[in-house]
Protein backbone atom coordinates (compact mmCIF):
# COMPACT_ATOMS: atom_id res chain seq x y z
CA UNK A 1 0.00 0.00 0.00
CA UNK A 2 1.77 3.40 -0.91
CA UNK A 3 2.03 5.90 1.80
CA UNK A 4 -1.09 8.75 2.43
CA UNK A 5 0.53 12.25 1.74
CA UNK A 6 1.28 12.91 5.92
CA UNK A 7 2.85 10.05 5.96
CA UNK A 8 5.37 10.66 3.29
CA UNK A 9 5.31 14.70 4.42
CA UNK A 10 6.70 13.02 7.57
CA UNK A 11 9.29 10.99 6.15
CA UNK A 12 10.13 13.98 4.33
CA UNK A 13 11.00 16.48 7.28
CA UNK A 14 12.12 13.84 9.18
CA UNK A 15 16.24 13.67 10.06
CA UNK A 16 15.85 9.64 8.71
CA UNK A 17 17.46 8.65 5.69
CA UNK A 18 15.13 8.76 3.11
CA UNK A 19 13.52 5.89 1.36
CA UNK A 20 12.21 6.09 -1.94
CA UNK A 21 9.18 3.90 -1.51
CA UNK A 22 8.09 6.70 1.42
CA UNK A 23 7.96 9.17 -1.39
CA UNK A 24 4.76 7.66 -3.76
CA UNK A 25 2.60 9.24 -1.19
CA UNK A 26 3.59 12.88 -3.41
CA UNK A 27 3.01 11.52 -6.76
CA UNK A 28 -0.27 13.26 -8.74
CA UNK A 29 -0.87 15.72 -6.07
CA UNK A 30 -3.65 18.32 -6.49
CA UNK A 31 -3.96 21.94 -5.47
CA UNK A 32 -4.53 21.23 -1.93
CA UNK A 33 -1.17 18.69 -1.61
CA UNK A 34 1.02 20.80 -3.31
CA UNK A 35 0.16 23.85 -1.12
CA UNK A 36 0.66 21.33 1.81
CA UNK A 37 4.19 20.20 0.16
CA UNK A 38 5.07 23.74 -0.22
CA UNK A 39 5.02 24.52 3.08
CA UNK A 40 7.20 21.31 4.09
CA UNK A 41 9.50 21.63 1.62
CA UNK A 42 10.44 25.24 2.41
CA UNK A 43 11.17 24.71 5.54
CA UNK A 44 14.09 21.71 4.60
CA UNK A 45 17.61 21.95 4.39
CA UNK A 46 18.77 22.17 1.24
CA UNK A 47 20.67 18.85 0.68
CA UNK A 48 17.66 17.25 1.91
CA UNK A 49 16.02 19.20 -1.15
CA UNK A 50 18.36 17.88 -3.39
CA UNK A 51 18.23 14.59 -2.17
CA UNK A 52 14.68 14.41 -2.69
CA UNK A 53 14.23 16.02 -6.20
CA UNK A 54 16.91 13.30 -7.21
CA UNK A 55 14.84 10.44 -5.43
CA UNK A 56 11.73 11.73 -7.60
CA UNK A 57 13.26 12.12 -10.79
CA UNK A 58 14.77 8.38 -10.47
CA UNK A 59 11.19 7.15 -9.29
CA UNK A 60 9.06 8.40 -11.72
CA UNK A 61 11.41 6.99 -14.33
CA UNK A 62 11.30 3.66 -12.61
CA UNK A 63 7.57 3.60 -12.45
CA UNK A 64 5.43 4.68 -15.23
CA UNK A 65 2.64 4.96 -12.83
CA UNK A 66 4.09 7.61 -10.84
CA UNK A 67 4.04 11.19 -11.68
CA UNK A 68 6.13 14.46 -9.65
CA UNK A 69 5.59 16.75 -12.37
CA UNK A 70 4.33 18.91 -10.07
CA UNK A 71 7.31 19.17 -7.36
CA UNK A 72 9.51 19.66 -10.18
CA UNK A 73 7.50 22.78 -10.90
CA UNK A 74 7.60 23.81 -7.51
CA UNK A 75 11.52 23.18 -7.63
CA UNK A 76 12.10 25.39 -10.63
CA UNK A 77 11.47 28.55 -8.44
CA UNK A 78 13.76 26.56 -5.28
CA UNK A 79 16.74 29.05 -4.35
CA UNK A 80 19.72 26.14 -4.49
CA UNK A 81 20.66 25.47 -8.22
CA UNK A 82 21.20 21.96 -8.48
CA UNK A 83 17.61 21.69 -7.03
CA UNK A 84 16.83 23.94 -9.72
CA UNK A 85 18.54 21.68 -12.50
CA UNK A 86 17.09 18.27 -10.67
CA UNK A 87 13.83 19.84 -11.51
CA UNK A 88 14.51 20.81 -15.00
CA UNK A 89 15.57 17.23 -15.78
CA UNK A 90 12.59 15.60 -13.89
CA UNK A 91 10.15 17.20 -16.27
CA UNK A 92 12.05 15.81 -19.37
CA UNK A 93 8.57 13.77 -20.47
CA UNK A 94 6.42 17.03 -19.85
CA UNK A 95 5.35 18.91 -22.76
CA UNK A 96 2.83 21.14 -21.20
CA UNK A 97 2.92 24.47 -23.54
CA UNK A 98 3.17 26.63 -20.48
CA UNK A 99 6.60 24.97 -19.55
CA UNK A 100 8.10 26.92 -22.58
CA UNK A 101 8.13 30.14 -20.77
CA UNK A 102 9.37 29.33 -17.35
CA UNK A 103 12.18 27.22 -19.09
CA UNK A 104 13.32 30.59 -21.35
CA UNK A 105 13.01 32.48 -18.30
CA UNK A 106 15.50 30.45 -16.42
CA UNK A 107 17.97 29.79 -19.75
CA UNK A 108 18.11 33.86 -20.36
CA UNK A 109 18.33 35.29 -16.35
CA UNK A 110 19.18 32.07 -13.99
CA UNK A 111 22.23 32.95 -12.25
CA UNK A 112 23.65 29.44 -12.32
CA UNK A 113 25.35 28.47 -15.81
CA UNK A 114 24.24 25.14 -14.83
CA UNK A 115 20.73 25.83 -14.70
CA UNK A 116 20.87 27.83 -17.89
CA UNK A 117 22.12 24.85 -19.78
CA UNK A 118 20.08 22.68 -18.36
CA UNK A 119 16.88 24.80 -19.34
CA UNK A 120 18.76 24.72 -23.03
CA UNK A 121 18.13 21.08 -23.03
CA UNK A 122 14.57 21.02 -21.79
CA UNK A 123 13.64 23.64 -24.65
CA UNK A 124 14.75 20.86 -27.51
CA UNK A 125 11.05 19.11 -26.67
CA UNK A 126 9.44 22.58 -27.74
CA UNK A 127 11.57 22.82 -30.38
CA UNK A 128 10.55 19.83 -31.50
CA UNK A 129 6.93 21.37 -31.53
CA UNK A 130 7.36 23.99 -32.93
CA UNK A 131 9.25 21.95 -36.20
CA UNK A 132 6.25 19.20 -36.54
CA UNK A 133 3.00 21.32 -35.34
CA UNK A 134 1.35 24.02 -36.48
CA UNK A 135 2.90 27.20 -34.41
CA UNK A 136 3.24 30.52 -35.47
CA UNK A 137 6.44 31.43 -37.40
CA UNK A 138 7.08 34.31 -34.83
CA UNK A 139 6.71 31.94 -31.69
CA UNK A 140 8.86 29.32 -33.50
CA UNK A 141 11.75 32.02 -34.60
CA UNK A 142 11.44 33.52 -30.71
CA UNK A 143 12.31 30.37 -29.38
CA UNK A 144 14.94 29.53 -31.84
CA UNK A 145 16.48 33.22 -31.74
CA UNK A 146 17.00 32.65 -28.14
CA UNK A 147 18.42 29.25 -28.84
CA UNK A 148 20.90 30.74 -31.05
CA UNK A 149 22.20 33.32 -28.86
CA UNK A 150 22.67 30.82 -26.08
CA UNK A 151 24.64 28.85 -28.36
CA UNK A 152 27.07 31.92 -28.78
CA UNK A 153 28.02 31.26 -25.30
CA UNK A 154 31.57 31.14 -24.23
CA UNK A 155 29.70 28.94 -21.55
CA UNK A 156 30.69 25.07 -23.11
CA UNK A 157 27.76 23.14 -21.56
CA UNK A 158 24.92 25.84 -22.38
CA UNK A 159 26.32 26.19 -26.10
CA UNK A 160 26.53 22.75 -26.61
CA UNK A 161 23.18 21.98 -25.17
CA UNK A 162 21.53 24.99 -26.76
CA UNK A 163 22.98 23.41 -29.84
CA UNK A 164 21.59 19.92 -29.54
CA UNK A 165 18.08 21.85 -29.01
CA UNK A 166 18.57 23.64 -32.57
CA UNK A 167 19.13 19.92 -33.76
CA UNK A 168 15.49 19.54 -34.40
CA UNK A 169 15.16 22.92 -35.91
CA UNK A 170 15.23 23.27 -39.85
CA UNK A 171 16.75 27.02 -39.39
CA UNK A 172 19.58 28.04 -41.80
CA UNK A 173 22.16 29.14 -39.31
CA UNK A 174 22.02 25.44 -37.91
CA UNK A 175 24.18 23.69 -39.72
CA UNK A 176 26.98 25.53 -39.26
CA UNK A 177 26.74 25.30 -35.69
CA UNK A 178 26.60 21.60 -35.96
CA UNK A 179 29.46 21.69 -38.08
CA UNK A 180 31.16 23.76 -35.84
CA UNK A 181 30.73 21.27 -33.22
CA UNK A 182 31.48 18.49 -35.13
CA UNK A 183 34.94 19.57 -35.83
CA UNK A 184 36.36 20.10 -32.64
CA UNK A 185 38.66 17.89 -31.34
CA UNK A 186 36.52 17.57 -27.90
CA UNK A 187 34.49 14.38 -27.52
CA UNK A 188 31.79 16.34 -25.56
CA UNK A 189 31.39 18.45 -28.92
CA UNK A 190 31.36 16.00 -31.25
CA UNK A 191 28.92 13.82 -28.74
CA UNK A 192 26.85 17.05 -29.30
CA UNK A 193 27.13 17.58 -32.88
CA UNK A 194 26.10 13.67 -33.40
CA UNK A 195 22.91 14.26 -31.23
CA UNK A 196 22.05 17.21 -33.45
CA UNK A 197 22.78 15.69 -36.56
CA UNK A 198 20.09 12.15 -35.30
CA UNK A 199 17.63 15.03 -34.47
CA UNK A 200 18.14 17.05 -37.53
CA UNK A 201 16.30 14.21 -39.96
CA UNK A 202 19.31 15.65 -42.26
CA UNK A 203 21.27 12.56 -44.59
CA UNK A 204 23.73 15.18 -45.18
CA UNK A 205 25.20 13.79 -42.03
CA UNK A 206 25.24 10.51 -43.00
CA UNK A 207 28.94 10.26 -43.58
CA UNK A 208 29.40 11.69 -40.63
CA UNK A 209 27.99 9.25 -38.60
CA UNK A 210 28.42 6.32 -40.53
CA UNK A 211 32.56 7.29 -39.63
CA UNK A 212 32.44 7.61 -35.89
CA UNK A 213 30.52 4.35 -35.47
CA UNK A 214 34.28 3.06 -35.23
CA UNK A 215 35.04 5.97 -32.71
CA UNK A 216 37.59 4.40 -30.00
CA UNK A 217 35.30 6.71 -27.47
CA UNK A 218 32.19 4.45 -26.15
CA UNK A 219 30.14 7.49 -25.92
CA UNK A 220 31.01 8.85 -29.42
CA UNK A 221 30.06 5.43 -30.80
CA UNK A 222 27.05 5.14 -28.26
CA UNK A 223 25.77 8.68 -30.07
CA UNK A 224 26.53 7.71 -33.46
CA UNK A 225 24.55 4.15 -33.41
CA UNK A 226 21.79 6.91 -31.91
CA UNK A 227 21.48 9.22 -35.25
CA UNK A 228 21.79 6.39 -37.41
CA UNK A 229 18.63 5.19 -35.66
CA UNK A 230 17.09 8.60 -36.44
CA UNK A 231 18.32 9.42 -39.30
CA UNK A 232 16.79 5.80 -40.94
CA UNK A 233 20.60 4.47 -42.07
CA UNK A 234 20.21 1.38 -44.04
CA UNK A 235 23.95 1.52 -44.61
CA UNK A 236 24.63 1.46 -41.19
CA UNK A 237 23.30 -1.80 -40.68
CA UNK A 238 26.50 -3.65 -40.68
CA UNK A 239 28.14 -1.39 -38.18
CA UNK A 240 25.15 -1.70 -36.12
CA UNK A 241 25.86 -5.44 -36.08
CA UNK A 242 29.00 -4.89 -35.24
CA UNK A 243 28.17 -2.94 -32.45
CA UNK A 244 26.18 -5.61 -30.72
CA UNK A 245 29.52 -7.02 -29.81
CA UNK A 246 30.60 -3.62 -27.91
CA UNK A 247 31.95 -4.40 -24.93
CA UNK A 248 29.72 -1.50 -23.07
CA UNK A 249 26.44 -2.32 -22.55
CA UNK A 250 25.03 1.37 -23.79
CA UNK A 251 26.40 1.61 -27.01
CA UNK A 252 25.05 -2.52 -27.22
CA UNK A 253 21.56 -0.80 -26.37
CA UNK A 254 21.70 1.64 -28.52
CA UNK A 255 22.73 -0.30 -31.64
CA UNK A 256 20.06 -2.81 -30.87
CA UNK A 257 17.29 0.43 -30.57
CA UNK A 258 18.78 1.80 -33.52
CA UNK A 259 18.46 -1.51 -35.94
CA UNK A 260 14.64 -1.77 -34.89
CA UNK A 261 14.50 1.60 -36.18
CA UNK A 262 15.65 0.77 -39.43
CA UNK A 263 14.51 -2.71 -40.07
CA UNK A 264 14.80 -4.81 -42.76
CA UNK A 265 16.01 -8.27 -43.10
CA UNK A 266 19.71 -8.04 -41.99
CA UNK A 267 18.51 -6.05 -38.80
CA UNK A 268 16.15 -8.84 -37.82
CA UNK A 269 18.28 -11.60 -38.35
CA UNK A 270 21.25 -10.20 -36.37
CA UNK A 271 18.56 -9.16 -33.48
CA UNK A 272 17.44 -13.05 -33.88
CA UNK A 273 21.44 -14.21 -33.36
CA UNK A 274 21.58 -11.47 -30.65
CA UNK A 275 18.58 -12.78 -28.80
CA UNK A 276 19.92 -16.61 -29.04
CA UNK A 277 23.48 -15.56 -27.36
CA UNK A 278 21.32 -15.36 -24.27
CA UNK A 279 22.62 -11.61 -23.68
CA UNK A 280 22.23 -9.93 -20.66
CA UNK A 281 18.56 -10.00 -19.30
CA UNK A 282 17.73 -5.92 -19.44
CA UNK A 283 19.55 -6.16 -23.20
CA UNK A 284 17.52 -9.13 -24.31
CA UNK A 285 14.54 -7.11 -23.66
CA UNK A 286 15.61 -4.18 -25.27
CA UNK A 287 15.96 -6.80 -28.22
CA UNK A 288 12.86 -8.16 -28.05
CA UNK A 289 10.98 -4.50 -27.99
CA UNK A 290 13.06 -3.58 -30.74
CA UNK A 291 12.21 -6.66 -32.89
CA UNK A 292 8.37 -5.71 -32.33
CA UNK A 293 8.94 -2.04 -33.51
CA UNK A 294 10.80 -3.26 -36.79
CA UNK A 295 7.81 -5.95 -37.24
CA UNK A 296 5.61 -2.76 -36.91
CA UNK A 297 8.06 -0.44 -39.37
CA UNK A 298 8.46 -3.39 -42.49
CA UNK A 299 4.91 -3.62 -41.93
CA UNK A 300 4.37 -0.06 -42.96
CA UNK A 301 6.58 0.23 -45.39
CA UNK A 302 5.14 -3.05 -47.30
CA UNK A 303 1.68 -1.03 -47.34
CA UNK A 304 2.90 1.96 -48.42
CA UNK A 305 4.89 0.08 -51.31
CA UNK A 306 1.55 -1.77 -51.88
CA UNK A 307 -0.77 1.48 -51.68
CA UNK A 308 2.05 3.68 -54.19
CA UNK A 309 2.12 0.38 -56.60
CA UNK A 310 -2.26 0.22 -57.11
CA UNK A 311 -1.86 4.05 -57.54
CA UNK A 312 0.55 2.98 -60.38
CA UNK A 313 -2.00 0.39 -61.73
CA UNK A 314 0.95 -2.21 -61.08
Amino acid sequence: MSPTLDQALDALSSADDLRPSSMRGLSDLDAAGIEETRRVWEQLPPLRRQEAMQVFGEQAREHIELNFDQLARLGLSDPDPLVRRRALANLWECEDPSLQGRFVELLQADPDVGVRAEAAAALGRFVYRCEVANVADEEKRALEDKLLAAADSPERDLRLRSIESLGYSSRPEVTGLIQGAYETQEDSSKRTALLAMGRSGDRRWREAVLAEMRNASPEIRREAAQAAGELELRRSVPELLELLEDTHPDVQERAIWALGQIGGKSAERGLRRFLRAAPDPSLASAAEESLEHLAFVDSTRQLEEGLRAQDRGD
